[in-house]
């Protein structure tokens, strides 16, 4: 949600992209964001399209949902070392 919360241009391609080993709360705890209401606020925005990077267990039902609702994709690393990879092929998918 901080990422989305910064100040974007308007009318330029907009994408955020998530890495982690954990999967997200829905709701989260503190904040009570879900899944749904941070989708729909990269909507909101113009949007923006959100990519996942899961070194380990990310990819729960809740970070599925918002990938999908945001016209993104997961990218799957299959350790530490993979990460530079899947965030160039995150950006070059995003682009084309």
């Amino acid at each position: 949600m901080e990422g989305l919360k910064l100040d974007w241009r308007p009318g330029v391609r907009k994408i955020v992209i998530a890495i982690g080993d954990a999967p997200p709360k829905d709701p989260e705890p503190v904040t009570g964001y879900t899944a749904q209401s941070v989708a729909k606020f990269a909507f909101d925005i113009d949007p923006v399209e959100i990519y996942a990077i899961d070194n380990r267990s990310l990819t729960s039902e809740s970070m599925q949902t918002l990938v999908d609702l945001s016209a993104g994709q997961v990218f799957r690393a299959s350790g530490g070392g993979n990460v530079p990879r899947l965030i160039t092929e995150a950006i070059t998918t995003a682009l084309d």
